[in-house]
């Protein structure tokens, strides 16, 4: 396994953006178009964007996890109608994968 503390030695910087959203009531539906249609193309076409992941959970969620090739960049703000409050954006550092699948 890795050494993240070697990583973080050697000035590593974050490459992947968690960002998470909850949902106006009844809205969870619009809020995903709207990620599919608008902030996932807007991300993809940020040059060092490599890739965006999108998750829904049973409470309304939405869960995006960005992968970049250098500093992450912001996900723009959802429309306030589609959602309960505003978003929250944290950085990583990723460390491997295993096991990963297309799908």
């Amino acid at each position: 396994m890795p050494d993240p503390s070697a990583a973080e030695q050697a000035g590593a910087a974050h490459d992947t953006l968690m960002w998470e959203v909850v949902a106006a009531p009844g809205r969870l539906a619009d809020l995903l178009r709207w990620i599919d249609e608008e902030a996932v193309p807007d991300l993809l076409r940020t040059p060092n964007c490599l890739s965006v992941d999108a998750y829904a959970a049973a409470d309304d969620r939405a869960v995006l996890i960005i992968r970049f090739e250098g500093r992450p960049a912001r996900v723009p703000d959802p429309p306030e109608d589609l959602v309960r409050r505003s978003a929250h954006q944290w950085p990583f550092r990723h460390l491997w994968s295993r096991g990963v699948r297309s799908g």
